[in-house]
């Protein structure tokens, strides 16, 4: 390889050797073939180095008068590329290409390739968040994001963040199947505040029938997760507000009794059952004993001996007795009987039932089947015979055993006519808030104090009992009754308005 290399360096010497005899001086004949050439030339020796300290090599004019330009000096310390060409089975040196362009190597371009025409033999499962399964996230983005330079050819609506395909602008609900629960059992677990593994849970199945509630036993938090998830994803991370208890669930009651609500009863064999219901339907129960819980050596076994006459108490549970309400769990007695939850969300209305006793509402006296005897509370052991009459109250009893009970006398038979029917039939009047009352006793019936006579407005009008204006005729009776000087006063100075009179005194 050297052989031929330093054979060209002497074929180059020969030539230069040549051209400087031929072309004499600087100030040499027409016939010099390369005018204007320096008197010594650099010349590099065997070893790269150059030979004279002569100038620098000038610029010679080409054949059309154009400079060529200076030879470019190489930095000693740099090396220089090998115009070599390797022979065979040498070893090549790797070269670094150089970035093109000035780019820096060590800056990575983030912007993702655009995304679509998605390969649809690329299988890794997402769910877009249009609830669809997609074979992989670049077809799930082709037909839920908008064409834009990120997704070619895409053809959905949505302006998609490409660098975040599950942010609040991405197009991938989750990365797997939308039926699939992406769960870990033991973080789920932890969350619950239980140390993994979670045992089986009992929970509230979802519904299969309208108004139906099936306890249904889970393996654990993911499967309860997925159980109650509606729509996507396919994990309801509120599902435990569905849980009953830790455990595999107990035995459902029997389908007559499934819906009914809790009010315990105790069966003839020392059982306390759900409600009455399961007592009586369900195979394998028995006869009931009595109402609410029972009594016995593991539930308030102090209060056995007194009678069982149920009770309901404040929380809305049924005990045996008032003892068992008060004494065993500190319970205010609502009121007597079984408890009707039914009627829990009622107002109350205090009723009267026909065992005179009262009752919170109406729905309570249906649900325990007693028939009522009044509304409001019970005050008086009477019947609701009709037989009515006006009492000395001024208020109409519906017999004469209501309006005794009530302490009040009869002052006539039929409901009571007009305001305070109790005051006596006289026109002595009293003048109070400005109104003009018949007498003393319908201001102490209306609750309200004045001075006697007729107030000012009145007499200005009508004058006075003792002088009445004449223009009004003589005595007149009012429609309540009294006796009034003229009809001007009923008319003009009654306190509730115009009264109607007729001429002449009242038989």
């Amino acid at each position: 390889m050297l052989g031929k290399n330093w054979i060209s360096v002497v074929a180059i010497l020969a030539i230069l050797a040549f051209v400087s005899a031929c072309s004499g001086s600087s100030n040499g004949s027409d016939n010099n073939i390369f005018p204007d050439v320096p008197d010594q030339m650099d010349v590099l020796d065997e070893d790269g180095t150059t030979t004279g300290e002569g100038t620098d090599v000038k610029d010679v004019p080409d054949k059309d008068g154009v400079d060529t330009p200076d030879p470019v000096d190489i930095p000693e310390d740099k090396d220089v590329p090998s115009t070599e060409v390797p022979d065979e089975g040498d070893d090549v040196e790797e070269v670094d290409t150089p970035c093109q362009d000035g780019c820096d190597e060590d800056v990575v371009d983030e912007k993702p390739p655009p995304m679509c025409p998605c390969d649809e033999t690329l299988e890794a499962w997402v769910c877009g968040t249009d609830g669809i399964d997609y074979e992989n996230d670049m077809c799930a983005a082709c037909d839920i994001c908008q064409d834009a330079p990120d997704c070619v050819g895409c053809t959905g609506e949505k302006k998609c963040d490409m660098l975040n395909p599950e942010g609040p602008s991405g197009w991938i609900e989750q990365k797997a199947k939308c039926e699939v629960c992406i769960c870990f059992p033991d973080v789920a677990c932890e969350n619950l505040g239980m140390t993994p593994p979670c045992p089986a849970m009992c929970g509230v199945g979802p519904d299969e029938v309208a108004d139906t509630e099936d306890d249904v036993t889970y393996a654990g938090p993911c499967e309860m997760m997925q159980a109650y998830s509606v729509g996507i994803p396919a994990c309801y991370e509120d599902y435990d507000e569905f849980l009953n208890y830790f455990g595999e669930c107990k035995e459902p009651p029997c389908d007559p009794c499934e819906n009914l609500p809790a009010n315990p009863v105790c069966g003839e064999d020392g059982q306390t059952y759900k409600n009455f219901c399961t007592l009586s339907n369900c195979p394998g129960t028995t006869t009931l004993a009595y109402l609410g819980a029972c009594l016995d050596a593991d539930f308030c076994p102090d209060c056995q001996g007194d009678e069982k006459t149920a009770v309901c108490g404040e929380n809305g549970v049924t005990y045996a007795n008032e003892c068992a309400a008060v004494t065993c769990q500190a319970q205010t007695v609502a009121y007597p009987g079984a408890c009707c939850v039914e009627c829990a969300n009622d107002p109350v209305t205090e009723v009267c039932g026909d065992d005179f006793m009262t009752y919170p509402n109406d729905c309570v006296l249906m649900c325990l089947l007693i028939p009522k005897k009044y509304d409001g509370p019970c005050t008086c052991d009477c019947d609701m015979t009709e037989a009515w009459v006006c009492g000395s109250d001024g208020m109409s009893h519906i017999n004469e055993c209501w309006m005794t009970c009530e302490g009040a006398t009869k002052l006539y038979d039929g409901e009571c006519v007009g305001d305070c029917p109790q005051c006596p039939k006289v026109f002595e009047p009293v003048c109070a808030g400005g109104k003009t009352y018949p007498s003393q006793c319908f201001v102490d019936c209306f609750g309200v104090s004045g001075t006697a006579g007729v107030c000012n407005g009145c007499s200005d009008i009508c004058g006075t009992p003792d002088n009445p204006k004449p223009d009004f005729g003589g005595e007149a009776c009012g429609a309540n009754g009294i006796t009034y000087p003229t009809s001007c006063f009923p008319e003009k100075c009654h306190y509730d308005g115009a009264l109607g009179s007729t001429t002449g005194a009242c038989l």
